[in-house]
């Protein structure tokens, strides 16, 4: 009796250790779910209400020589550019970085009037296709120039840019010419 009362708590014991996650299947599924609810964020977020805040412009946070090689992130003026300044600005960032930067962009939310195909617009890589966005990811994500390569779903508000499909509620277009 005893022998068989064994034998059913180690085969017991041997299916609760077959059912369980290893740690490392657990962290990784942990992982996944935070990056699911760090792109859902906490509230839905509607294109009308998603925006930088008052002051904020996209500056460049790389450093090459053409406006349209450089990514983008938000940021306040510290210190305008000048003469003095070699015509840098001094910028904070919505993560919280301070830095020295030469492109600052004024930009705006385009109609769909303002997009035709050889356009360049500035779009969040991995976040601009998706159907809704946080604030905190519209804000502090990386910025890039593309060209708008088609127009054809316009009516659906998508229109693709360098061969890839975005939502044109999170593009942006700058007000100064860039080529």
């Amino acid at each position: 009796m005893a022998k068989t009362g064994i034998t059913a708590l180690i085969v017991v014991l041997m299916l609760l250790a077959a059912g369980c996650e290893t740690m490392d299947s657990v962290v990784e599924g942990a992982g996944t779910v935070k990056g699911v609810a760090d792109r859902a964020g906490s509230v839905s977020a509607k294109a009308g209400t998603v925006d930088f805040r008052s002051g904020e412009q996209l500056c460049s946070y790389t450093d090459r020589d053409t406006v349209t090689g450089n990514s983008y992130r938000a940021a306040k003026i510290i210190t305008p550019p000048s003469d003095a300044t070699q015509n840098q600005a001094e910028v904070l960032f919505a993560d919280g970085d301070k830095m020295w930067t030469r492109f600052v962009l004024r930009t705006h939310k385009p109609s769909k009037a303002e997009v035709s195909v050889g356009d360049m617009v500035l779009y969040m890589p991995h976040f601009s296709d998706d159907e809704e966005v946080t604030e905190e990811n519209y804000r502090k994500q990386r910025w890039e120039f593309g060209r708008v390569t088609s127009t054809d779903e316009l009516f659906k508000d998508m229109v693709e840019v360098d061969g890839e499909p975005q939502r044109i509620k999170w593009l942006r277009v700058s007000d100064q010419t860039v080529g």
